[in-house]
């Protein structure tokens, strides 16, 4: 369609959340009726000073992947010396407060307390997402804010469409999140020799079909190849593997030192298995496991080759259903 984003290829995703601040419990009361839990959760205060504390206390679970990185504070000088510790990536997946980052706000302009301009001049973290809901005399408030880069987006909060603009509003949010931490992963991997599936829409539109056929949660980039880590809405874990012509080659000739039986050493050859590469113990290292049948795709002119294992395992993780289940026990206006 005619003025849709281009697909974006990202290093990892899983449901955050979205802070709702208004002194209004009615209408905070009416946002929670009219939000779908299925890809995020929502705080809702009252109180703008409170809000601001959980805001301000927020930023290890906002930078969870900082602690994948090396060299990071020199980013913008040399990015080459930004490192990325690609093989414990997707351990995040174990990390039970993961949800709870928050990457959008939505703040009413009029409160007592304060008002949204100063709650948002308050946040510490520049990165979060800022909304802000006015009514029809601030209106000149908002844009002036806006262009001053204080927020990113304002919404009247008397127009007939609200909800939906939010909705879509918060996403923008949630997308650019991940844009911007992927966009740090994928620096890291430049010198990467097959890295063209970072930057090819035609593989993010096929990965994406392949999240939403498979009911995926949350990923995690596990190879600088192309290879993910992938959670299912169930609690399962699927691994979806994505290998050059080269490295297949290359194993080719590995299978046949290590005396592999020659049904799987031909169809290594003929292309039409590979290894599925990654064992999924909270700790584990990934390795070698089997054999599976594999498809073959072309991204950028180059040919890989790919496995979608789904249901490798049942994780022990806490998933995002059940996390919902327990903050809606806590949940009070």
């Amino acid at each position: 369609m005619l003025g849709e984003p281009k697909a974006q290829v990202y290093s990892c995703y899983f449901p955050t959340r979205t802070l709702f601040v208004d002194d209004s419990k009615e209408f905070l009361e009416g946002l929670s009726l009219n939000f779908s839990s299925e890809n995020q959760s929502y705080k809702y205060m009252t109180s703008a000073k409170a809000a601001l504390d959980v805001l301000n206390k927020n930023n290890q679970e906002f930078f969870w992947y900082k602690q994948y990185l090396r060299n990071l504070e020199e980013e913008e000088l040399e990015k080459k010396l930004v490192e990325f510790n690609i093989s414990d990536f997707y351990r995040q997946m174990f990390n039970k407060d993961r949800f709870k980052a928050i990457t959008t706000v939505v703040v009413d302009y009029d409160m007592p307390e304060m008002d949204g301009l100063a709650f948002c001049k308050e946040i510490a973290n520049p990165n979060i997402f800022k909304i802000m809901l006015t009514g029809a005399a601030d209106k000149d408030v908002a844009l002036d804010a806006y262009d001053q880069g204080l927020i990113q987006a304002f919404i009247p909060k008397q127009d007939e469409g609200v909800y939906g603009l939010l909705g879509r509003r918060i996403k923008k949010g949630t997308d650019k999140y991940f844009t911007n931490i992927s966009n740090i992963i994928f620096m890291a991997l430049e010198k990467e020799k097959h890295n063209a599936f970072m930057k090819d829409e035609n593989f993010a539109n096929f990965f994406k079909q392949l999240l939403q056929e498979n009911n995926i949660s949350e990923f995690y980039l596990a190879e600088g190849t192309g290879s993910y880590v992938l959670l299912n809405k169930d609690g399962e874990i699927d691994v979806f593997n994505l290998m050059p012509e080269e490295h297949v080659k290359q194993l080719c000739e590995e299978a046949q030192d290590q005396g592999v039986n020659a049904k799987d050493l031909k169809s290594l050859k003929d292309k039409k298995k590979v290894f599925y590469t990654f064992g999924l113990e909270k700790n584990a290292v990934p390795s070698v496991q089997s054999f599976e049948n594999a498809q073959e795709i072309t991204i950028r002119g180059e040919k890989y080759y790919y496995v979608y294992k789904s249901k490798v395992k049942k994780s022990s993780t806490l998933i995002f259903s059940n996390f919902l289940e327990q903050e809606n026990r806590k949940q009070a206006f």
